[in-house]
């Protein structure tokens, strides 16, 4: 199976984090905890001089309400498959581990969900390597967004080398589980 790469987060350049670049990564938070973004940042890098670091210092209700997102994409063949990588750790948090939410979701069906995985973070770096999600004709030329859900929990947490890869699917691809209970 062929890869073929979509998009490349490293927080090296700032098309990655300043905020009026079109590919930027997006924070987005609710009123009720607090969420800071520090971006580019030394201390979070992995692999380069740069990383994203991420604190929330009061938790939030829902894991949804503090997040980012990577620049939206669009769909463009009548099946495809979406594999996500990314190096992430906790730097500081409340717990040991703690469990982050990434989603795909589909803009133009109002943030459908698509797909997605939970993912528990330690200390220590580790690289993800989410399976695969796929998209069905009916997506085809969709807006779709990925988004890390992180907001339960006190944490800091470092991101960095996010890749984003499309896959050849030669058939029509199996259904995507349904979405966790929660959302």
């Amino acid at each position: 199976m062929q890869k073929h790469l979509v998009l490349n987060v490293n927080f090296e350049t700032a098309k990655d984090y300043d905020i009026t670049s079109a590919y930027a990564v997006r924070g987005w938070n609710t009123t009720e905890g607090h969420m800071r973004i520090t971006c580019p940042s030394p201390a979070a890098k992995h692999g380069g001089k740069f990383g994203m670091a991420i604190l929330i210092d009061r938790a939030f209700t829902k894991s949804f309400h503090a997040q980012f997102s990577l620049p939206h994409f669009m769909t463009r063949l009548q099946y495809s498959g979406y594999q996500l990588t990314f190096w992430a750790k906790l730097t500081r948090a409340s717990a040991r581990e703690i469990t982050a939410e990434i989603v795909f979701l589909d803009v133009d069906e109002g943030y459908e969900w698509i797909g997605g995985a939970e993912v528990d973070l330690s200390a220590d770096w580790q690289h993800f390597a989410m399976e695969p999600v796929y998209t069905t004709p009916a997506q085809r030329g969709h807006e779709i967004q990925i988004a890390f859900l992180i907001g339960l929990k006190v944490a800091e947490f470092a991101f960095d080398d996010i890749e984003l890869y499309e896959l050849d699917v030669l058939s029509p691809p199996p259904p995507s589980p349904p979405p966790p209970p929660h959302y």
